[in-house]
């Protein structure tokens, strides 16, 4: 037998003694990480963690399960919105026998160290984070310790290995604006998201296209940025229908934004539709209950929320799953939108 044909020997698995001995802790500390005991120190942690994952050591199938609950992750709870992510994760956990946690970051942007580690103590299946991005040292502790995340309309590129999941917000605001082009508006206002998140400068983005697509230049005086919230709806849309030459519709960045735009038109004297045109974003359960009801874009939250359940418990169990999910997005029209007034 040649040495080509020789049977291969499998890699040793590293003695834990030995590494312990060469980090500086004891194999008993080495042991309690591998098993998943709490009673370690977040520092003594990180550093088995680490050496560890250098040693290309494998937990056994007998280390401390996870806590049966998938965990969400938000900036800030909304009544509205939030409730139908939370809708969506929370049906997945009933088909699975799970129960949902809940996480208020209150930034958008990168949670905090000590948050990560917390999640880490908690130990759920997976974590959902909304309209948040982790950095590739907070990615790879919750990688050691087998906890997937799951990312929904992140800022930017998600880390590899995570699974990112977003609706088609350029379609929606290409769609929206031209609705609103068909019904011959010309002076068409947006009021965006953050643009910190790419949902919303896709949103902005749509719009935009759709303008230049009609032939009807960019007015940087009719596209305001803002927050997802009605508090920015109605700032925004008091400045818009102040304008010398105002706006004869309003494409906003969500519903909640829409809300804020109808009471900027109540108090302006304007009527809608006869008076402004006003579109929405997300199609909450509130949007068919407005007075008028709200014409809006349709974005599937609760079937996003459920997918990304479903991929996270895939995930935890060493399945592949698509690096990135898109959802379309669809016009919903209602009775916030007409032709425009034969004068504005």
């Amino acid at each position: 037998m040649t040495a080509s044909q020789a049977p291969r020997r499998k890699q040793a698995k590293p003695q834990l003694s030995q590494l312990a001995r060469e980090i500086g802790v004891s194999a008993a500390t080495v042991s309690k990480v591998v098993h998943g005991h709490p009673d370690v120190s977040d520092k003594t942690r990180e550093k088995v963690e680490q050496a560890l994952e250098r040693a290309g050591y494998r937990r056994p199938a007998t280390a401390r399960p996870h806590s049966g609950y998938l965990e969400i992750a938000f900036r800030e709870l909304d009544e509205l919105w939030s409730m139908e992510m939370l809708r969506g994760l929370q049906a997945c956990a009933n088909e699975h026998g799970m129960n949902v946690s809940i996480s208020e970051l209150h930034t958008l942007g990168t949670p905090s160290d000590d948050w990560v580690e917390g999640l880490i103590k908690r130990n759920p299946v997976g974590v959902l984070l909304v309209f948040t991005d982790l950095t590739a040292e907070q990615a790879a502790k919750l990688a050691r310790r087998h906890i997937p995340h799951a990312v929904s309309d992140p800022r930017g590129n998600a880390l590899p290995g995570s699974a990112i999941l977003r609706s088609d917000s350029w379609n929606g605001g290409v769609t929206a604006t031209r609705h609103l082009i068909a019904l011959g508006h010309t002076r068409i206002a947006c009021i965006s998201g953050n643009r910190i998140a790419a949902g919303a400068r896709a949103r902005e983005d749509g719009y935009r296209f759709a303008l230049d697509e009609a032939g009807i230049p960019f007015d940087p005086d009719l596209c305001l940025p803002g927050e997802f919230t009605s508090k920015t709806g109605y700032e925004q849309a008091l400045k818009l229908l102040r304008l010398p030459n105002r706006p004869t519709a309003i494409f906003t960045g969500n519903d909640l934004q829409a809300l804020g735009a109808y009471k900027a038109a109540r108090e302006c004297g304007l009527r809608i539709p006869e008076d402004l045109s006003i579109v929405g974003f997300d199609d909450i359960p509130t949007a068919a209950m407005m007075a008028p009801a709200l014409t809006t874009i349709r974005n599937p939250i609760a079937q996003l929320a459920h997918k990304a359940g479903e991929l996270l418990i895939a995930m935890q169990q060493g399945q592949p799953v698509p690096h990135e999910t898109v959802f379309p997005t669809s016009l919903v029209v209602r009775e916030s939108t007409t032709a425009p007034p034969t004068q504005a």
